[in-house]
């Protein structure tokens, strides 16, 4: 995983090309990727930098879980859900 998220930086920054990852693998987003669309049953509910989309209001809609909880601590962000 880490190893994909290195070839895909290399080719944004050396190469100046486009990199596309699809995902729901939350902790490989930051600090790889500048932007992030959040999908909810085909359509795009939130796009933007990983900390304006992975936040508890967004989650909570992408993964129809009223209990979902994202925080960040030293820069990156935990997702959980629990009551």
């Amino acid at each position: 995983r880490a190893q994909l998220v290195r070839t895909l930086q290399h080719l944004r920054d050396k190469k100046k090309m486009t990199a596309l990852m699809v995902t729901h693998d939350l902790q490989l987003l930051e600090p790889g990727f500048d932007q992030v669309f959040a999908i909810s049953q085909g359509s795009v509910v939130a796009q933007g930098s990983p900390l304006r989309v992975l936040t508890d209001c967004v989650l909570s809609q992408v993964y129809d879980d009223p209990h979902i909880r994202a925080r960040r601590l030293e820069g990156r962000t935990f997702v959980w859900s629990g009551t």
